[in-house]
């Protein structure tokens, strides 16, 4: 094979490339968590004419309008949940994002590298993503997805400013300009974390033209920017305010120091918290085999104690490695750009989002398994950036090119030990759970089969039917559904989400049965398991599914 620059074959990327897309589909086995169908109850404008959470114990802010520029990612998504209304496709649809996104980063990869260092830039990156659980946290159907493609392809439309000093056109600029806006607003549109990107967002538009007649639109782009990501973040901080219900509002604080920061209105609790929370290395152990992950999300007890002290001493040893050299890239470079007078626009970038990185975890209290989908993808694209600016300043020379290069095979390696030892580890039950015939996965609870949904949509609609719920008749209204329930009840107005009314998330509802009559319910329709024995008791039952109702007033 061809030899490139830094002692690495050609076929090293390529089979970095492979273990990550083998990583990926394996996760098509994986069932659907929990978190993958209630954040959609979050954009249900279309359906409902607000978006909600999961109950609706906040108060005013619980179902709220959103801004206008939102309103076509929530018609995006009401079209795609209403016409694929099945955990196969939640399935389908993450699987197929994460292999998108992995295309982006090669394809990106080639944007900002230079051709003879490219091979051990993509080896490394692409070997990285494929270490540990992280393909099958890559899989979840997420708004870290899109936020994600959304953020490569404004650095892929900034990068033509980005080459050469030549004078670009205006008509070019305002284009690439309007692309990168509308990124930014389907990022906007997904997630609150988006919000944090937006400075990322804002020096794309920046440098995403040169010559002085390209000022003005790159000058408004920004303004509009500006204000799109202030409106969007009140919108955000106001949804999750919950001014009704104090003890979910101290539970959502305790997510997030700037929630805790809105909540306590003491400045002081929130700077510490930022200090005791900088460990960017539970990012790194999080995406490790565990004996019990996070709510079971993967099937638990596949592996002892010592074992996972080795997959997390390995991971952080693995991630640590690419961030230190992520940033030698960024200092060198960044010097030598100084020393020379010379703007470097990808070493900006990089930068940034280190920056980004550092303060998105000292802000999250509780980091959860799908941070990590964000915060790493976002240090390989960092370390691509580095890579490529501190190359072209001259900063990144022979010896780091050859430590990189070392660096960049360990982790092909590594990958190559790693998948088939996840596929080894969770292969056997994740394959039990998908001959599964009905809808309830034994060791993981919050996590429902994304095959076979037909036979468990004939069992959700006769227990709905019971109770007097059948969406052929007439719309159900406000009905408690759970992952199973909510596929087939999806059309209905205003449903409440187990998790919010009886579950970990339930805050100061005390009575069940007395919230749902006070939101004009129909109803209940959950798997028997999800409520608790005093309900079960007063519920009617086909297969695993209970239903309980009309409730009345």
């Amino acid at each position: 094979m061809k030899r490139e620059a830094g002692g690495m074959t050609g076929g090293w990327p390529r089979w970095a490339l492979v273990l990550l897309l083998g990583g990926l589909a394996f996760g098509l086995l994986l069932p659907v968590y929990s978190d993958e169908v209630v954040w959609r109850f979050a954009e249900r404008a279309v359906i409902d004419g607000f978006d909600k959470l999961s109950a609706d114990q906040c108060g005013p802010q619980t179902l709220a309008v959103p801004p206008w520029f939102m309103w076509p990612v929530r018609h995006w998504s009401a079209w795609w949940n209403l016409h694929f209304p099945d955990p196969l496709w939640v399935r389908l649809s993450g699987v197929g994002y994460a292999v998108v996104l992995a295309g982006m980063i090669w394809r990106f990869a080639g944007r900002v590298v230079r051709p003879e260092r490219l091979g051990q830039a993509r080896a490394m990156a692409l070997a990285a993503l494929a270490l540990g659980v992280l393909p099958l946290v890559l899989v979840l159907s997420r708004p870290e997805q899109p936020i994600l493609m959304a953020l490569i392809g404004a650095l892929m439309l900034a990068d033509h400013g980005w080459r050469g000093r030549e004078r670009q056109s205006l008509e070019a600029v305002a284009l690439r300009c309007l692309l990168i806006l509308a990124l930014a607003v389907i990022a906007l549109s997904y997630h609150t974390k988006a919000t944090v990107l937006m400075p990322a967002f804002a020096l794309c538009l920046a440098t995403c033209g040169q010559g002085q007649g390209t000022r003005w639109p790159r000058g408004v782009a920004v303004a509009a920017l500006v204000a799109l990501a202030l409106t969007a973040a009140h919108y955000w901080a106001t949804r999750f305010s919950c001014p009704g219900d104090p003890e979910m509002a101290r539970n959502i604080a305790s997510q997030n120091v700037g929630a805790l920061l809105l909540k306590s209105g003491r400045p002081l609790v929130a700077i510490a918290a930022l200090f005791l929370n900088a460990n960017l290395g539970r990012y790194f152990w999080l995406v490790a085999p565990a004996i019990k992950p996070m709510a079971n999300w993967l099937p638990p007890g596949r592996l002892a104690f010592p074992a996972m002290a080795a997959w997390h001493a390995g991971l952080i040893t693995a991630w640590s490695l690419t961030g230190l050299t992520t940033l030698a890239a960024l200092a060198t470079g960044t010097r030598q750009a100084w020393a020379a007078r010379r703007w470097e626009p990808r070493l900006a970038m990089a930068g940034m989002l280190a920056v980004t990185v550092v303060a998105w975890g000292m802000a999250q209290t509780a980091k959860n398994v799908y941070d990590a989908g964000f915060v790493l993808p976002l240090i390989v694209l960092a370390a691509l950036l580095a890579l490529g600016g501190a190359d072209r300043s001259g900063g990144w020379r022979g010896r780091g090119w050859r430590w990189q290069g070392r660096l960049a095979g360990a982790l092909v390696l590594g990958a190559g030990v790693s998948l088939p030892l996840v596929v080894w580890l969770y292969g056997p039950p994740l394959a039990a759970a998908v001959r599964l015939p009905g809808g309830v996965i034994a060791d993981q609870a919050l996590s429902i089969p994304a095959w076979h949904y037909p036979a468990v949509r004939a069992d959700v609609l006769g227990a709905a039917r019971q109770c007097g719920i059948d969406p052929a008749l007439r719309r159900p209204k406000a009905p408690l559904v759970d992952e199973n329930s909510y596929f087939a009840l999806m059309g209905a107005y205003r449903p409440q989400f187990h998790l919010g009314v009886v579950g970990v998330w339930h805050g100061g509802i005390k009575d069940p049965l007395a919230y749902l009559r006070s939101v004009g319910s129909d109803g209940m329709v959950v798997a028997c398991h999800n409520l608790p024995p005093w309900l079960r008791g007063k519920a009617r039952q086909q297969g695993e599914f209970c239903c309980i109702g009309p409730l009345g007033r």
